[in-house]
């Protein structure tokens, strides 16, 4: 049987949670409730490999894990309902991600300068996709919009040059979308997005 790596820092991250990093690179942030505060770049920007939330965490907090550039894998549990501002801003080596299952608001710039992400699950409780959310993600060539999305802000997909496959899965009932702003930048044609304002 293999060992488990050696926890080599740690500390809280909020009223009920706690966080560890061992070895190997895998943080793993534990508990209940929303991550309150935690700035992963006090770790440095390249001794974080993998990030495990763990079922009970409700919000991963504002630029929790921002510009953690050999980040690889982040595993979001069906507890979390919020991932907030530039919670994985600049997350250069995060090539997939799946959005847990609960998870309704992607707030502002979450995702934004992840160059290498190809692969975006959106769950099917996301309801708002907020401003410059997936900024500049390059690599990303495909996603689909749950029924569940009421809101894309502005500037949501801005710059995501391969993105050339949207699929909608209804095209009424939106709150905010402005096709002008929300897809600038990429290779999607108004023809696609035609009825989906």
């Amino acid at each position: 049987m293999q060992a488990n790596a050696a926890i080599v820092d740690s500390g809280s991250c909020g009223a009920n949670l706690t966080w560890t990093l061992d070895e190997e690179g895998t943080l793993t942030i534990s508990g209940t409730g929303p991550m309150d505060f935690f700035a992963s770049s006090v770790l440095g920007t390249n001794s974080i490999r993998k990030v495990v939330i763990e079922e009970g965490v409700t919000t991963i907090c504002e630029s929790a894990f921002a510009q953690q550039w050999w980040l690889k894998s982040v595993s979001i549990p069906a507890s979390v309902t919020h991932i907030e501002e530039y919670a994985f801003y600049q997350c250069n080596g995060l090539t997939s991600v799946v959005i847990g299952t609960n998870v309704t608001n992607i707030e502002e710039g979450a995702f934004g300068n992840c160059f290498n992400l190809t692969s975006v699950t959106l769950g099917s409780k996301v309801a708002n996709i907020g401003e410059s959310a997936f900024l500049s993600c390059s690599s990303l060539t495909k996603l689909t919009i749950p029924a569940s999305v009421k809101i894309i802000d502005k500037s949501a997909f801005y710059s995501c040059n391969n993105l050339t496959n949207v699929r909608f899965a209804v095209q009424t009932g939106w709150s905010r979308y402005s096709s002008s702003t929300a897809t600038s930048g990429t290779a999607i044609s108004s023809t696609d997005l035609a009825n989906a304002s």
